[in-house]
């Protein structure tokens, strides 16, 4: 066995409005649903509402693709069935907007609901 100490990176985005939307409360159920093979890193209780145990942890990975009309990077990310789920794309975006604009181009995306 290898063991190695790093300093991870996390950002954690506070998103109470998320948890509000029924695509994401699904996303949520699904990812902790007690037969669901991939799940998500969450406390939250599976059928339960949303609280301040709901926080959701994803691994987040980015890189640019281009530059905007602004001069400013825009990135492609991948690391979370967020991405790719139609109904989460503005959400996704948003977590990818917030993560160039603190340069985390690698790490943990803290989604919390406080």
């Amino acid at each position: 066995m290898e063991v190695r100490y790093t300093t991870g990176k996390v950002l954690r985005i506070n998103a109470p409005e998320w948890f509000e939307l029924p695509a994401f409360r699904a996303f949520l159920n699904r990812g902790t649903h007690p037969q669901q093979q991939q799940r998500i890193a969450s406390f939250h209780r599976y059928g339960d509402e949303p609280s301040s145990w709901s926080d959701i942890f994803i691994p987040f990975e980015a890189y640019p693709v281009g530059i905007d009309d602004n001069g400013r990077e825009i990135w492609e990310a991948e690391g979370s069935d967020i991405y790719g789920t139609e109904e989460l794309n503005d959400i996704w975006q948003a977590i990818t907007d917030v993560a160039r604009d603190h340069q985390l181009r690698h790490g943990v995306i803290w989604i919390s609901n406080e």
